[in-house]
Parts: structure tokens; C-alpha cells; sequence
């Protein structure tokens, strides 16, 4: 670590050791030493700050250290915005809608920016997380049904939630023709692609890996 402290007083080359960085952040985080593994993610998004600021090129490796950690911070919101339920009485239910809409339109923000990093692992899980929230809330708010209510009042509430979710089933359309226009467009490799690139209802086989341009079947000693 001293050595990285002694080169990174020249600011030219900090963007080149955020990766070193996180090579070392990493050694600490399994050795248990959290807190020293939280000062040099620290130190990190700093030197990332610092270098965007001053003009000075990130390589594609620490973009990718960078955008690991802003997707972990991103992934605690989630698992936090997935822990608030929806129940009645009516203005209970009210208040956690417009908690949950505000929550989304934040994790939105925070997946932008995470795409807007550069790297592959940020766009295509980015659009991952956003993709599944904006499912997971429509698919909660649709399924929700009040207790005790009338048929005539539970039909009408399930009219509005209709309504209200409309706009955000066209923008999660929107996301996912997004993000397999830039995965095909600029050839991004990720193991996580065949989550964009196959809708769960295509996937019913459990696909893994997925083709960005057509494949050919070969047999183990490599005839087609």
C-alpha cells in the first residue's frame, strides 16, 4: 500500500492505479479489515473524481473497479426498496406508493449514472437492475389486493394501478430495446448478457450465453 500512497502523488497517474487499488481493497475486504477496505474505496472514488475533473483518461479496468462499487452501493437501495410492502389502510397504502415511486426514480438515477461510467460490467448491469426493479414494482403493485373490500371497490383499484403503472411498463420497454441495441451495437461481451438479451418467457431452457452475431454448431473436435 505505500508504494501505491508514493506513486499516487502525482496526479497523472492515479487513474492508472484505481485498479491497483482495488486488487488491494479486495485483499483487505477478505482479510477482514473492512474498515481499512472502506478507506481505500475511498481513496478510489476520489482518485476517480479527481481524474474526471482534471481531464485525465480512466483506463477500461478501473472504470470496471469503479463501477462494481457503485453497483454495490446501488444493490443495497434495492434490497432496501424490496423490504417495504404495500397494505392497506387506504392513505397507509398511498404513502408507500409515493415512498416506492420516489425510491425507483432514485435507483433510476443512480443505474444512469452507473451506465454513463463506461465500462461494459456498468451498462449492461445497469440496465440489469433497472430492468428488474421497474418488473418487480409493476408486478407488486399489480398483484396487491385489498383485504376486506368490496368486489366493485377491489375491481376499480386494480383499474387505477393499471393506469398508474402504464408509464412505467412503456419505460422498462424502453430500457430493455436500449440495452440490447447497445450490446449488439458495440459488441459488449458480459456474462450477465443473455439477461438482456432473452426475455424470461424466451429463456425457459435456463440460456446462459447468447450469440451477438450468428453462431455455428461445431462438435468437439471442431467441425461444424
Amino acid at each position: 500500500e505505500k508504494y501505491l500512497d508514493l506513486f499516487s502523488a502525482n496526479k497523472k497517474i492515479r487513474p492508472f492505479l484505481i485498479f491497483y487499488y482495488d486488487k488491494l481493497k479486495t485483499y483487505l475486504l477478505r482479510s477482514g479489515r473492512f474498515e481499512k477496505s472502506n478507506r481505500v474505496k475511498s481513496k478510489m472514488l476520489n482518485y476517480y473524481k479527481q481524474s474526471k475533473s482534471l481531464g485525465n483518461k480512466v483506463p477500461l479496468e478501473g472504470l470496471e473497479a469503479i463501477s462494481k462499487i457503485v453497483k454495490n452501493n446501488i444493490d443495497k437501495k434495492v434490497s432496501r426498496f424490496n423490504r417495504v410492502f404495500f397494505h392497506f389502510p387506504e392513505n397507509k397504502f398511498n404513502k408507500i406508493l409515493k415512498y416506492k415511486l420516489k425510491k425507483l426514480d432514485e435507483i433510476t438515477s443512480e443505474c444512469l449514472n452507473l451506465m454513463s461510467l463506461g465500462s461494459s460490467y456498468g451498462i449492461v448491469n445497469g440496465y440489469n437492475i433497472l430492468i428488474k426493479a421497474y418488473d418487480d414494482f409493476i408486478n407488486e403493485v399489480l398483484r396487491f389486493t385489498p383485504k376486506g373490500r368490496s368486489k366493485e371497490y377491489i375491481s376499480s383499484f386494480r383499474a387505477s394501478m393499471k393506469r398508474l403503472v402504464g408509464p412505467l411498463e412503456k419505460r422498462g420497454r424502453e430500457f430493455r430495446y436500449e440495452a440490447k441495441e447497445k450490446i449488439l451495437k458495440n459488441s459488449i461481451l458480459s456474462h450477465e448478457n443473455y439477461k438482456l438479451l432473452l426475455s424470461p418467457q424466451d429463456n425457459f431452457i435456463n440460456i446462459k450465453y447468447f450469440p451477438l452475431k450468428d453462431g455455428v454448431l461445431m462438435d468437439r473436435g471442431g467441425l461444424n
